[in-house]
């Protein structure tokens, strides 16, 4: 955020000088060096529409504090024998933080990682060895690692064969009451539900939640306002497809956001 101003002459039309891609703060209207009694009003022309921002006066109200938010298209006047200050800041749009959001994703993605070089080295001293030992293990072996293996051959063919497994397995898989069993059911259904239930908590609803409060605090809001308000995090989708998610709880009718009643 920077700081911009705009000073106001008696009378003239001004146009804010807010560049592309930003908006402009006013926080505060302020007489510089009344002279002259009698009102001032401050009026803002935006689409072919004038509305009047602030009524300045000389020793009863000089300055006056204001929340809004502009872009370039935005004419101010002032109706009044003095000189008026505007005083504000600028402010990112929406859209330029959605773009910065993604950028930063890729830089973060794009940092090499030392550790995970040093893996592929690491198993290829463990598999050289490994093949070692083997190969060490096949030329040293004496008549009697062979006399050996000959015996433990002997005890295995003497050994019965388990030709009664697959039979148990066989009749296990057949048997209806298996399949048919509730416990087997009612676990695969709570499986089932757990994978499509919704979360419970988590930032999109965090984020809906805070909107919500806020409408129910302030009323009717701008769109440009509500976003600069309710700070949206990165992972969450633009203010608009949530009001369109949402439609249950928010109205949008031109820029202006409303709870659903």
């Amino acid at each position: 955020m920077s700081f911009l101003g705009c000073i106001l002459k008696p009378n003239k039309p001004t146009k804010v000088a807010v560049p592309e891609n930003q908006l402009w703060h006013l926080s505060q209207v302020a007489l510089h060096e009344p002279k002259a009694a009698g009102p001032h009003r401050v009026q803002v022309t935006v689409k072919g529409i004038t509305y009047t921002v602030a009524c300045l006066e000389r020793d009863k109200q000089e300055h006056n504090s204001v929340d809004l938010f502009f872009g370039a298209e935005a004419t101010f006047v002032s109706k009044g024998p003095c000189e008026v200050h505007l005083l504000g800041y600028l402010e990112p749009t929406e859209d330029d933080i959605d773009a910065a959001a993604p950028a930063a994703g890729q830089a973060t993605k794009a940092a090499p990682s030392t550790s995970s070089k040093a893996v592929p080295k690491a198993e290829a001293k463990a598999g050289a060895s490994l093949a070692t030992k083997v190969a060490d293990a096949m030329e040293g072996g004496s008549d009697e690692d062979e006399g050996e293996e000959e015996e433990s051959e002997g005890e295995e063919s003497e050994a019965e064969p388990p030709a009664k497994k697959p039979k148990v397995e066989a009749k296990a898989a057949a048997s209806p009451k298996a399949a048919a069993s509730p416990k087997a059911a009612s676990a695969s259904t709570a499986a089932a539900s757990s994978k499509t239930s919704p979360a419970a908590s988590g930032p999109e609803v965090d984020y809906v939640k805070a909107l919500v409060d806020y409408l129910t605090a302030n009323g009717s809001t701008d769109l440009s306002k509500l976003g600069s308000a309710v700070k949206r995090p990165p992972a969450v989708s633009k203010m608009k497809v949530i009001f369109e998610r949402h439609a249950d709880k928010f109205v949008l009718s031109r820029n202006i956001v409303n709870l659903k009643k």
